[in-house]
């Protein structure tokens, strides 16, 4: 049976979990708001549509949504520039490959966005295929960009690598096992199958999947 091993983009393929919370940061901050942690939690996952959605109903901030989505894209545009890979993902990629696995992609960013990262780090030609926020109406937790990698390679065993609690749920209620990549040693409030905390113990999974 084919295995597909499904990656998230943000906080897994890339190492930029602190450019996302200021990202945050910033926006809230140019509304006088004082982000907290959970904030951040509530946030990582969806896409910049229900992201704006959720601050614009949990502080009442008084513009027009249109207005929000393009101040948060405009921060988000500075965060996937500077981006950096997280150390160790392209060799797991590249063992994956080797090892029959196919791999695919699903974040819930903007497709303009994902195709940006993969060029920039030359890594188009490992993923099969890639899912993005553009892709699906309703973003994680929902299980709609899981379902969509599933429709596309059909019968297999998937195994996802999740850093959020809403990307743990998406990918759980698609029916795949998750690796749960907790790189900053955080309670995760989603049940998932694996946990670790590096991409060389996602390598050392690799025999037991």
């Amino acid at each position: 049976m084919n295995k597909i091993f499904v990656f998230d983009l943000d906080g897994v393929i890339l190492d930029n979990l602190n450019e996302h919370r200021s990202c945050l940061q910033q926006f809230l901050e140019a509304h006088k708001i004082s982000p907290t942690k959970k904030d951040f939690e509530d946030i990582n996952g969806p896409n910049i549509k229900e992201i704006v959605k959720l601050l614009k109903t949990m502080y009442c901030l008084n513009y027009e949504e249109s207005y929000l989505i393009e101040q948060y894209n405009i921060l988000m545009r500075k965060v996937y520039t500077n981006s950096v890979l997280s150390k160790g993902v392209v060799e797991l990629c590249e063992k994956l490959c080797n090892s029959k696995f196919s791999l695919a992609l699903a974040s819930s960013c903007k497709r303009e966005y994902i195709t940006f990262i993969l060029d920039k780090h030359n890594l188009s030609n490992l993923f099969s295929f890639t899912a993005s926020g553009d892709d699906v109406k309703k973003a994680k937790p929902a299980p709609d960009i899981y379902e969509l990698v599933k429709k596309y390679f059909w019968e297999g065993e998937y195994i996802a690598v999740e850093d959020s609690d809403n990307g743990i749920i998406s990918a759980k209620t698609a029916g795949m096992k998750v690796i749960f990549f907790n790189s900053e040693h955080r309670n995760a409030n989603a049940l998932f199958d694996y946990e670790v905390h590096s991409m060389e113990q996602v390598s050392e999974l690799i025999n037991y999947l």
